[in-house]
């Protein structure tokens, strides 16, 4: 039987460019931090002293101030930021069969063009099946709480495994053991933290600056103000090495935190791309999203990658007649589907198929507008229901990638 004829207007082939030059490869490190809500960020107008490390590296980088997950689990995450489609509401696709379909994921296209890929965590890499997803969409090598404590090089540990002080050196070193071999390739470096999660570790009480006898989320504060230390040495690490001219830093949440904040703030993350030999330090104001990180990424790395993505390339203002959007799907509510676009947020409840239109900026407003915004609402709720059948149709029939690719090398 002939496969039907899956189209969107918005996703059309895009050429490749045709240019006898040689193509620069920069490095890549993506630190994907753990529940960090940009709530806290001084950006956002919380106090400076829970984040200053990233508040500092804010001003020397790209900073999106109008970033948002395209989840609300680590794994939502982390399947958005490496395919460059979004994960399913409820059961990630991480741990179902489909992780072994067909994907043209990002360390597996930069793979292609010669990176040596590598990704580091302090925790258990069985876990969403990390150890056995990851290798398929294109990490050569996976370093975790077993290899860790196999190195010797560690001792304390926490709930969640070791603390991300250790994680990052562990990260360096093992850049350090491909860059310093001669004649070396780029590389596609990334790490994901764990501090930053319930129950919040600690490994000692001077990290303690916020009192929770006085202040209910002093705990969560404490260990954002210690994975934001982490940050902070291990950038200032990064950027004494021989490799960092020709390195790019793209940090970037998994996901809020989602105690304690309103329906907006339970999607802002924070982004931030260090890279001063590639760009002026600015504050980016439009819409942004985890999905369009593989775009940029393959942008950046030379742009001859061939891709499948339902996100854009950042490093390219020009996004035709389409407003820049942010869509979701799942999180702490496992039920919704939704989309942020044009200053609102549209909300889809699959099981009982309502849908509402809420303020998308700040201060938020608990109130459905979908009657003030009647087309409007309608626009942003078909698109969302179309959007998020489109991944699913893809991923159900194994067609986000083909068979067979035409030579982009």
């Amino acid at each position: 039987m002939e496969k039907r004829k899956i189209e969107s207007p918005q996703f059309k082939t895009a050429p490749l460019p045709k240019n006898s030059a040689p193509i620069n490869r920069p490095n890549f490190i993506v630190l994907l931090l753990e529940s960090w809500s940009a709530k806290f960020l001084e950006s956002h107008g919380y106090d400076s002293a829970v984040a200053p490390n990233f508040n500092r590296l804010a001003k020397q980088g790209v900073f999106f101030q109008n970033f948002y997950s395209a989840g609300g689990r680590s794994a939502n995450g982390l399947f958005s930021i490496l395919t460059g489609l979004p994960d399913r509401a409820g059961r990630t696709v991480l741990r179902s069969s489909q992780i072994f379909n067909r994907f043209g994921a990002l360390p597996l296209l930069l793979k292609d063009k010669g990176y040596n890929t590598l990704f580091v965590h302090g925790g258990d890499l069985h876990f969403d099946n990390l150890d056995t997803g990851l290798p398929h969409l294109g990490f050569d090598k996976l370093v975790g709480l077993s290899q860790m404590e196999a190195s010797g090089r560690y001792k304390q540990k926490w709930t969640m495994g070791f603390h991300d002080e250790d994680m990052y050196d562990m990260l360096l070193y093992q850049i350090d053991t491909v860059t310093n071999q001669p004649n070396h390739q780029p590389f596609f470096a990334m790490a994901f933290s764990s501090n930053n999660h319930h129950p919040f570790g600690l490994p000692n009480d001077s990290f303690k600056i916020f009192s929770e006898e006085t202040d209910v989320e002093a705990a969560f504060k404490n260990s954002y103000h210690y994975a934001d230390y982490c940050l902070g040495i291990l950038v200032d690490r990064i950027k004494e090495k021989p490799y960092y001219e020709n390195t790019i830093i793209v940090i970037v949440a998994d996901h809020s935190h989602h105690a304690n904040l309103d329906y907006l703030q339970d999607r802002e993350i924070p982004m931030l791309v260090l890279a001063p030999s590639f760009f002026v330090p600015q504050t980016r104001k439009e819409v942004a999203t985890q999905l369009d990180i593989l775009p940029t990424i393959l942008s950046l790395s030379g742009g001859d990658s061939y891709y499948s993505s339902m996100g854009r390339d950042l490093s390219n203002s020009w996004h035709q007649n389409h407003t820049p959007f942010a869509f979701f799907a799942g999180g702490s509510n496992t039920d919704i589907i939704g989309m942020i676009q044009d200053g609102f947020v549209g909300y889809h409840y699959l099981r009982s198929n309502q849908s509402v239109l809420l303020k998308g900026t700040h201060p938020t407003e608990m109130k459905d507008i979908k009657n003030d915004q009647n087309e409007l609402f309608l626009q942003i709720d078909q698109n969302t229901k179309h959007y998020y059948q489109f991944a699913r149709t893809l991923e159900q029939e194994n067609r986000i990638w083909p068979e067979t690719l035409p030579n982009s090398k």
